[in-house]
């Protein structure tokens, strides 16, 4: 079984702030050199093609971030109403949380750079648009600052592709066509082809906190119940052609399982007399015993999404309960579920 340390994600309202177990994601970093490159361009590791033009837009540079362009950025551009960049570049293990993880670190970024960007909308996204497999989370943006006539929104689009993360920031006027140049993006840069180069492992193990105890003491039995329960969820629920792409982030039903068997066995620990202190762990039952572990799910993974409009008023209770009765509470990753490489 292997072990890795990392800090958890956390959400908190709809601002999601990551660093999952694991740390794989490896995003695009300031400080990339050019790509000397005429025609079309392939990505080496994967053969992905970055062409000259799509759609409207003409490519106006490629961008490396390592020596072996495993990390590379094509930019493109349609006169001054639009940039659209492609981002290709290592995902790292597939774990549960993976996406969640990237998305953050993406959003993060992309406020930093605009502190005054207002967040429009959020949504789950597929590629290619409408009903492909892979799955991505979707972020756009007015922008408050910039000069009239200027650009003035960004779009932000990140999907795991097996072992690669592809990401597309679009900065575009507000009547310029951006759906219609996206669709043209996903259907040059195919996130499916992404994810069959190399293929990505489906061996379901778990990883564990290094700093847990042993095997059978609490509270590692419960953090090895919570893994054990999205790997139970994802091979019934799941398909391996689904599952080359990465470990769906996007439903609240595999974190809601997990949690559920977390707590009912730290509750068989408890019984017994053996349960360690654990106050992260003691809040997860006190927010169970009030009837709220749904709206946590919810709120602690996705809550930059709108919530279902049956959860929205479950989902305020909660956040107005959880300031009253554990407003030190702060959620936490301790174990996870991910996928080995096939032999």
């Amino acid at each position: 079984m292997t072990r890795s340390c990392c800090a958890a994600f956390v959400v908190a309202g709809a601002a999601l702030a990551a660093g999952a177990l694991g740390c794989a994601g490896a995003g695009p970093k300031l400080g990339g050199e050019p790509v000397r490159v005429s025609g079309v361009y392939a990505h080496p590791p994967t053969g992905a093609l970055l062409p000259e033009r799509i759609g409207a837009l003409s490519r106006s540079g490629v961008t490396r971030w390592d020596d072996a362009e495993t990390n590379v950025g094509a930019s493109y551009d349609d006169g001054s109403r639009a940039r659209i960049t492609v981002y290709v570049y290592p995902a790292g293990v597939a774990r549960a949380g993976r996406l969640l993880g990237e998305f953050a670190g993406a959003s993060g970024t992309l406020q930093q750079l605009h502190p005054a960007a207002l967040r429009e909308a959020s949504a789950i996204v597929r590629a290619p648009r409408p009903d492909g497999r892979a799955v991505g989370f979707e972020a756009r943006f007015k922008l408050l600052d910039v000069a009239s006539g200027a650009p003035d929104r960004t779009l932000l689009d990140v999907f795991q592709c097996g072992r690669w993360f592809l990401k597309i920031r679009a900065t575009h006027a507000s009547d310029y066509p951006i759906d219609a140049a996206l669709a043209d993006v996903l259907a040059e840069v195919r996130c499916a082809d992404l994810a069959r180069k190399p293929p990505l492992g489906t061996a379901p193990t778990i990883d564990l906190d290094a700093s847990l105890p042993g095997e059978g003491v609490s509270p590692a039995a419960e953090w090895i119940a919570h893994a054990a329960a999205q790997l139970a969820w994802i091979q019934q629920h799941v398909t391996p052609e689904d599952l080359a792409y990465g470990i769906p982030d996007q439903d609240p039903a595999l974190w809601l399982s997990a949690w559920e068997s977390t707590l009912e066995v730290r509750e068989e620990i408890r019984r017994d007399g053996e349960a360690a202190s654990d106050a992260f762990l003691d809040g997860m039952q006190a927010v169970r015993d009030a009837g709220f572990l749904e709206a946590y799910v919810w709120s602690s993974y996705l809550g930059f999404l709108p919530p279902p409009a049956a959860l929205a008023p479950r989902v305020e209770d909660f956040e107005r309960w959880r300031e009253n009765a554990l407003p030190a509470h702060r959620h936490e990753v301790r174990a996870a579920a991910r996928l080995g490489d096939r032999d």
